[in-house]
């Protein structure tokens, strides 16, 4: 992300993009007889995690964000990192396990994402419409 970034707006577009998505809001358990249930939790607020790195160490780091294996019956299928390169250079890492999205649909949640963080940078919530299904 080059330029000047507002932090706050992008960490209130993250969870606005989870109260919009179910699916990013979507753990797993297993039922008495060990078969897989998914229940969609309540939005709740998620901090950003916000470091501050070089290059090569977004690199490195964004690289064993994507090879760590979800356990998802521990921790949600979605991780979110922000790497301050410099002042005016950021690496948003978005790490989504397969389960949750597919090419198609990252598309659509990058482009809700710019969305969410163009309204927020005005002070003012996303209007999306209505989704008509949830992934």
């Amino acid at each position: 992300l080059g330029g000047l970034l507002n932090v706050e707006a992008l960490e209130q577009a993250c969870n606005d993009l989870r109260a919009r998505h179910e699916a990013l809001r979507t753990s797993f358990t297993q039922d008495a007889d060990g078969e897989p249930q998914q229940r969609v939790n309540p939005q709740q607020f998620q901090p950003l995690a916000c470091l501050e790195l070089d290059e090569g160490a977004s690199r490195q780091r964004a690289q064993a964000l994507t090879c760590q294996a979800f356990d998802l019956l521990a921790e949600p299928a979605l991780r979110l990192e922000l790497h301050r390169l410099d002042t005016r250079q950021h690496r948003l890492v978005i790490v989504l396990h397969h389960i949750l999205a597919d090419g198609w649909s990252i598309g659509l949640i990058i482009e809700d994402l710019a969305t969410a963080y163009a309204a927020r940078c005005q002070g003012q919530a996303a209007q999306w419409p209505a989704l008509t299904v949830q992934y």
